[in-house]
Parts: C-alpha cells; structure tokens; sequence
C-alpha cells in the first residue's frame, strides 16, 4: 500500500513541475490533461503526507519514551496516546482511498 501511495505521491510532484513548463503551459490540451492528473491524485497525496507526518511524530514520542527524565517520558506518552489513533483512521482512511471507485461509492 505505501509503496503505490509513494508512487502517487512521486507522480503527483512530476506532474506539478510538468505544470510549470513553458511548453505544456502553452499546448491548452497537455495542461488540460496534466492539470486534471495532478488535481486527481492531489486528496491522496495530501492524505498520505499527512499520514507520513503523523507517522513520523509517532516514532519521536516512541524514541522519548526510553527518556531516563521522567517528565519527558510522560510527555512521549501522552503524545503517543494522542497521534496512534489518529494514525490508525488515516490509514483506513488511505485504504479506502485507493479502493477502485465503484467499490468506494459501495462502501459509503
């Protein structure tokens, strides 16, 4: 799954820097279609880079829960308490995303 998202995700900037050609600024039909790629991939792109974000914040507060000060270690946990479930919705969230349309309007 993250590899695919990664994929979107590297897609989704090539097709931002073909937007910002010259050459694909100035053929209506090329920014037409990149523009439409782009805006298409942009809700799991930003779902999945929050996704890292949070991910990342996750490994922070599990890194300082070993923290020999205790308050820190409190302050880890807490923090952990707080962004796992949040985590844990964003990756549903994602694999929904990436279900087949007609299987995700099926799901709602």
């Amino acid at each position: 799954m993250f590899d695919r998202l990664q994929q979107m995700e590297d897609r989704y900037m090539e097709l931002g820097e073909q937007l910002a050609l010259p050459e694909v600024q100035n053929d209506r039909e090329a920014y037409h279609k990149a523009s439409k790629a782009h805006r298409d991939l942009e809700d799991q792109v930003d779902k999945f880079r929050e996704y890292k974000q949070i991910a990342q914040g996750v490994a922070d507060a599990k890194a300082m829960l070993g923290e020999s000060d205790a308050e820190m270690a409190a302050m880890a946990a807490e923090e952990l308490a707080e962004l796992q479930p949040r985590l844990e919705a964003i990756e549903a969230a994602l694999k929904v995303m990436l279900l087949p349309r007609a299987r995700r309007m099926t799901r709602s």
